[in-house]
């Protein structure tokens, strides 16, 4: 009798060991997703202004970041190491893919969507930022 209820407790234990990982990562990407989505909106509106004062992509990305530092650390994290991608990786489009790809969230998803259609179409940035945030360029 005493073996069988250690080994429920043991099987309950492994059960309760298997579970937990998941469920610590999932409460801890979605902590980080409303960190960052709640950070977006600043990201943006600094975007666009740094693109209509003439920034380049490259540049304006690290300026966004370093103002982002002090209120949203991991987006200006995100963005820092996309303006570093953008100058290591051979094809532009792919450092913004990655951006996408790391912050799987609605509003990043359509920044990237816009940057690589900017760049495919050699449009100014400043403009195509202003469309996305609902601006008339």
């Amino acid at each position: 009798m005493v073996f069988v209820s250690r080994a429920i407790v043991f099987i309950l234990l492994v059960l309760l060991g298997l579970a937990l990982p998941d469920l610590f990562l999932k409460n801890l990407s979605q902590k980080r997703a409303a960190i960052l989505r709640k950070g977006m909106p600043d990201a943006l509106d600094l975007l666009v202004i740094c693109a209509e004062a003439g920034l380049s992509l490259d540049s304006a990305l690290d300026r966004v970041s370093k103002e982002l530092g002090p209120s949203c650390p991991e987006l200006a994290e995100e963005v820092g190491l996309t303006g570093v991608e953008l100058g290591f990786f051979p094809n532009r489009s792919q450092a913004l893919q990655g951006l996408a790809d790391r912050v799987p969230i609605q509003g990043v998803i359509g920044l990237v969507n816009t940057l690589i259609q900017t760049e495919k179409i050699r449009n100014a940035l400043g403009s195509g930022l202003a469309r996305l945030i609902g601006r008339d360029a």
